[in-house]
């Protein structure tokens, strides 16, 4: 297995928050998407791949932007996977212009369909890349033609980082008074600019809190839930079976059996990918 995460470029850096390259070549393993607070766009230059949902299964697109979840993916190689993972910052969604007014949340585009000329040319160089190196020289060429000429709106950035600082935690009202506009026009601009509204991408931020307390040593159920800012833990328990397809305990003990089997630590890439 091949991983890396490789820097943005100084004249990205506003609108890209990370890359990351993965090649695997070892049959029967599979990639959870877990619910994710950024947009991604994901390049596929090796094997296909089935994406599975509660929707039913198909094949996953080759490039693809990849909307907001809060459900859980499950992507099974059909046989060796190369990937690179760009994940956007929340506000970047306004900047792929072709995307119009449209919602990202749990939707998927096929990035050929957008930007046909430019994804027939990159897949032609990544299939025929050399090396690994080669292939993110592609994927940067591609970046920098469709967002170097784009900026984010800082107000919808503020409302972001008031959000992710309060763990999800905080009212809409309450971010539409710290920057200054009416609660209906911070919903407008986020739709416009992240592509959901600002309550559900807070009800994710907490969701991905969850996580990272459940992580902690010696923790408890009734602790998470409080801490998490849940009324109680069933609301809790009833919430994290929405976004995560299964129950607390039993991502607890999957990651304890993913962790027994590999005899690491669970494999984590990005913010919300895990590989088992």
């Amino acid at each position: 297995m091949f991983f890396r995460q490789i820097p943005v470029r100084n004249e990205l850096r506003t609108m890209i928050r990370s890359i990351i390259q993965i090649e695997l070549d070892t049959p029967g393993m599979t990639f959870r998407n877990f619910p994710s607070s950024n947009l991604n766009l994901v390049f596929s230059y090796k094997d296909d791949a089935i994406e599975k949902t509660h929707d039913g299964e198909s094949i996953a697109f080759r490039f693809s932007i990849e909307g907001f979840r809060n459900s859980p993916v499950e992507y099974i190689p059909l046989g060796k996977i190369g990937l690179v993972i760009v994940t956007l910052n929340p506000s970047s969604k306004s900047l792929i212009k072709e995307l119009g007014g449209a919602f990202t949340l749990n939707n998927n585009w096929d990035l050929r369909d957008i930007y046909y000329s430019l994804t027939r040319n990159i897949n032609e160089k990544l299939i025929n890349a050399n090396d690994a190196d080669e292939a993110i020289k592609f994927v940067e060429y591609f970046l920098m033609k469709i967002l170097l000429d784009a900026s984010p709106n800082v107000y919808v950035e503020a409302a972001i980082n008031y959000i992710q600082h309060n763990n999800g935690q905080i009212r809409v009202r309450e971010i539409s008074n710290k920057i200054g506009y009416s609660k209906k026009q911070l919903e407008r601009m986020f739709i416009r600019h992240v592509g959901l509204t600002p309550k559900k991408y807070a009800q994710i931020i907490q969701f991905q809190h969850c996580l990272y307390l459940l992580q902690k040593p010696f923790v408890t159920m009734t602790g998470v839930a409080f801490e998490a800012g849940f009324f109680d833990q069933a609301h809790f328990i009833h919430t994290f079976r929405q976004f995560c397809g299964q129950s607390p305990l039993s991502f607890l003990n999957f990651i304890s059996e993913l962790k027994r089997k590999s005899n690491t630590s669970k494999k984590t890439y990005g913010s919300h990918y895990l590989i088992e």
